[in-house]
């Protein structure tokens, strides 16, 4: 009986250190020789987080960019927490809107979603017919978008987030106050283009987390201290190389693997993984494939800016409406 050979051991490139890219170093490292590429100075790509120091409780680190998860939802990456021993704590998502608009007719109007004494955080709210109208329209809504997730035409698929409400008619309340701010800060979309998102899209993603029915939500998670325990901890546990600060301008494909080019030095691979986004990615590739280039160049994306603050100016004025998610009209 022959003994099986050792699995041999591979150079691997991969590109990108988001969770896409730490994953992928993770476990591959302990196999092949990985280097590690990243553009920016830091490790982590959208699992940024930033210490902010506060008079009552001291330091505090807030993340800016990947923020929450849930079990429903991301069992990968909740299983690899489990991996790491990344301690992870229950947190919330909860969403409101104050109007200061002065020529809106519903200028001070304030909410917040998640239970009868913060929809109503104004009590006035209780005899302004805004609210009801607005509060009229959620289930209707909610009945309306998953029968467009059981319509399989290819109409559907076409059909806008615009289209679909002129076409059932909302309130104004509804979808100035609602749907459009909800939509708008999950995707950190200007609200003004958002209503030119496919519906299908947006309502398949509401309905994967529980956002088309006022019960059956998931518990949201947030990782103890930061996203950035987790990327300590994988970066901890590499053995290969790490090279930040070092954007790669060009992969080239060859018979004897690939070529990547980064700071103006050239090194070959067996294997390259490209955990960047799809935009990025095309750009890189010297010799993208026709296929490569309709698959890659189909990803439209665009430019979101997101400033840290501490200015609870900008907050509702009553306390019983601030949120997880405050918009501000």
């Amino acid at each position: 009986m022959h003994e099986r050979s050792a699995e041999r051991r591979e150079r691997i490139a991969v590109v990108g250190s988001g969770i896409a890219g730490l994953t992928c170093v993770h476990v591959l490292g302990p196999h092949h020789d990985v280097t590690l590429y990243e553009a920016a100075p830091r490790l982590g790509g959208h699992a940024n987080t930033v210490d902010v120091d506060d008079p009552d409780v001291g330091t505090i680190g807030v993340d800016t960019g990947f923020i929450v998860h849930n079990d429903r939802n991301y069992p990968n990456l909740v299983g690899l927490f489990d991996e790491l021993e990344v301690e992870t704590v229950d947190t919330e998502m909860s969403f409101g809107v104050i109007d200061r608009d002065p020529d809106s007719p519903t200028h001070g109007f304030t909410y917040r979603a998640t239970s009868p004494n913060s929809m109503f955080a104004q009590r006035r709210n209780l005899v302004r017919p805004a609210m009801w109208r607005l509060l009229r329209d959620v289930p209707r809504f909610y009945k309306a978008a998953r029968a467009l997730l059981d319509d399989t035409s290819s109409e559907s698929d076409e059909l806008s987030l615009a289209e679909f409400l002129e076409r059932e008619g909302y309130s104004r309340e509804f979808v100035d106050l609602h749907l459009i701010p909800m939509g708008a800060a999950v995707w950190s979309a200007d609200p003004s283009s958002f209503a030119d998102f496919p519906a299908r899209t947006l309502f398949r993603f509401l309905d994967n987390h529980g956002l088309l029915s006022v019960g059956d939500r998931p518990q949201w998670r947030a990782v103890a201290g930061g996203s950035r325990t987790y990327v300590d901890a994988i970066a901890s546990r590499f053995d290969g190389t790490i090279r930040t600060s070092s954007p790669v301008t060009s992969i080239h494909r060859d018979v004897n693997g690939v070529l990547v080019s980064s700071l103006g030095l050239v090194e070959r691979y067996d294997r390259v993984v490209l955990a960047t986004h799809s935009d990025q990615a095309l750009a890189m590739l010297g010799d993208a494939s026709p296929v490569e280039q309709k698959v890659l160049g189909a990803v439209r994306y665009q430019p979101n800016t997101a400033t840290l603050h501490t200015d609870t100016s900008l907050l509702p004025p009553t306390e019983r409406a601030w949120s997880a998610w405050n918009y501000e009209r």
